[in-house]
């Protein structure tokens, strides 16, 4: 098997450029993930196309004009919010934002977006396309817990009413879920089989009256800013919570 070329190492076209600047221009994404990762079950399909996702987002990096914006909100990120350090936002949270969040640059299209629309796409089927869409349009936000069954938890969006049926895949976080209890999450997929994307940060259930009314106004205050720019319809409610995730990264910190 040859050695994988390093980005910044002479491409072996004998270009005289480095890799990255030559044939690594149009090296494929690896869709790949380790076994002891896996599920069994969709959710091991969203976090493969995520890891296509954030190769792509390197590319970004490396190869865009807007790659040093983007390394700025990432640095940034890091830097208020401590990820990867105790006490910090957990990494999921910063790597969700930063591939489904983040707008940037001329065409404030996020890396999920720029994603969809790329090369990179031709040999994903009808199925798969549809999960990167779901990775897309997820945002984190609060939800109730509803009823805790053997295979499901059943969700209700503070914000939209909305509810959602969560599969079950043997997390340690499961086995203390409570009735009542509040979530800030972000979820994939569908209202009839949705996956956690980001472990919860979990709040009693006399929280809930707080937040049901921290993200009405949350989506009062972005129609107001954003009243000329096209959002309609539950879109509005998303956008609000995808902007908003720096707020509550905030929030969730300790102290």
């Amino acid at each position: 098997m040859s050695k994988k070329i390093g980005f910044n190492e002479p491409c072996s076209c004998g270009s005289g450029k480095k890799y990255k600047k030559c044939c690594g221009k149009n090296e494929s994404l690896d869709f790949q993930m380790s076994l002891d990762l896996k599920t069994g079950t969709v959710f091991d399909d969203y976090m493969m196309l995520f890891q296509g996702i954030v190769i792509y987002g390197q590319s970004i990096l490396l190869f865009s004009k807007d790659g040093k914006e983007f390394k700025k909100a990432s640095d940034d990120f890091k830097r208020r919010f401590r990820t990867d350090k105790p006490g910090g936002v957990p990494t999921s949270i910063f790597m969700s934002w930063l591939h489904f969040d983040l707008r940037f640059g001329n065409t404030k299209e996020t890396i999920c977006e720029r994603f969809l629309n790329s090369s990179h796409l031709k040999e994903i089927d009808e199925s798969g396309l549809a999960r990167i869409k779901h990775l897309s349009d997820s945002y984190c936000t609060f939800y109730e817990i509803k009823a805790v069954l053997d295979d499901w938890i059943i969700l209700d969006e503070l914000g939209t009413g909305e509810k959602w049926n969560l599969c079950r895949i043997n997390e340690l976080y499961e086995n203390d879920t409570k009735i009542g209890d509040i979530w800030y999450i972000r979820i994939v997929g569908v209202p009839e089989e949705a996956y956690v994307f980001t472990p919860p940060f979990i709040f009693p259930s006399d929280a809930r009256e707080d937040f049901s009314d921290a993200v009405i106004k949350q989506k009062k205050a972005f129609i107001k800013i954003n009243n000329n720019k096209g959002i309609i319809g539950k879109n509005i409610f998303k956008e609000s919570c995808k902007t908003s995730l720096l707020f509550w990264a905030k929030y969730m910190l300790p102290g």
